[in-house]
């Protein structure tokens, strides 16, 4: 199998997102269960010449194709543009297997925004593939109406660490791409209004020149830098609650909510894109309207040390579903039969 998707850049390890480690997730699991592969990476930033990078992926493919019986490809909605039409033509000349997953929540809105030969080129190539895996159950009833063979492919992780007996103690996290799109606004405002016994901590990679460390350092909430992709569960658990009042519209499944969930962390989070499909309210964490402060407010505070306990249970069982080792087992054996 020739698999195509954006690796880890050693170069910036700090802009690595959650698509990069859900690729080298899947890689992990081929490797440990030995399957035979070979992996072509579209992570534009490790190549020497960035502007070059997409030649050099046609090349790489063209080269690596004759020697596969199949295609899968792990890719954004720019991949689609780019390079599964392209896979596709050669798939086709060459009678090879295509499969496509798709990352992230809003496929069927850039699809829809994109121009008529776009749309065209797209929908050719999805009902061309043996099959479709999406990450989001909506995305799975769009990709249906091109091609019957479409299938759930959540974001997944491995869990680390076994829950504990833990208490509330009003600890609040935000793990995630520091940028207003992700609620930092929001966050900030709440912050100034929650009683002191509160404490919030930001974490990621600073990507919003809004939202600098002297900004975090006049808000008064303390902004702690970037974390590895390694280090995300062991702080998480930290912590008692994962705050992320999202509203970036390309939201599908946060990956820092499945770890969240990993460790037994409960989710405040937003009613935007694939959030509501993995966040149940009032089960595994509450859910609020994005871009509404007072809301979120409300939200934090009416948790008190009973509700924490059940909502704590039920992140710890909502886990399952997401297990990398399970999904990633049902998805190869789509494949392989």
């Amino acid at each position: 199998m020739l698999i195509v998707g954006p690796c880890y850049d050693y170069k910036d390890p700090v802009r690595t997102g959650g698509i990069v480690v859900l690729f080298e997730e899947f890689i992990r699991y081929c490797e440990s269960h030995g399957y035979d592969f070979e992996v072509i990476d579209t992570n534009k930033g490790t190549y020497r010449f960035r502007i070059c990078a997409l030649l050099a992926i046609y090349g790489k493919i063209i080269k690596a194709i004759f020697k596969c019986d199949s295609i899968f490809l792990h890719g954004t909605m720019n991949d689609y543009v780019y390079i599964v039409p392209f896979i596709t033509v050669l798939s086709k000349l060459l009678n090879k297997k295509v499969y496509l997953r798709k990352f992230a929540g809003n496929f069927d809105v850039r699809y829809h925004e994109s121009n008529v030969v776009c749309r065209q080129i797209l929908t050719w190539c999805l009902k061309s593939a043996s099959l479709l895996f999406w990450e989001t159950k909506n995305l799975v009833k769009f990709g249906m109406t091109f091609n019957i063979k479409s299938f759930w492919y959540p974001n997944v992780r491995n869990r680390y660490i076994q829950q504990s007996e833990k208490s509330y103690n009003k600890r609040l996290v935000f793990i995630s791409q520091v940028m207003m799109d992700k609620g930092i606004d929001e966050l900030i405002k709440v912050s100034e209004m929650l009683p002191s016994e509160y404490v919030i901590h930001i974490y990621g990679p600073i990507v919003d020149k809004r939202c600098s460390e002297e900004f975090f350092i006049k808000s008064g909430v303390e902004y702690r830098g970037v974390l590895n992709a390694s280090e995300v569960p062991k702080t998480l658990a930290e912590y008692d609650l994962l705050v992320l009042p999202t509203k970036w519209r390309a939201e599908g499944y946060p990956g820092v909510i499945i770890e969240a969930f990993s460790v037994g962390i409960p989710v405040i989070s937003t009613y935007n894109g694939g959030i509501p499909e993995i966040v149940s309210h009032g089960k595994n964490g509450l859910l609020v309207p994005p871009g509404n402060t007072k809301a979120l407010l409300d939200a934090i505070m009416l948790i008190d040390a009973s509700l924490y306990d059940k909502l704590r249970a039920g992140a710890y069982e909502s886990f399952g579903q997401f297990d990398a080792e399970i999904v990633n087992a049902e998805v190869m054996s789509l494949i392989v039969g």
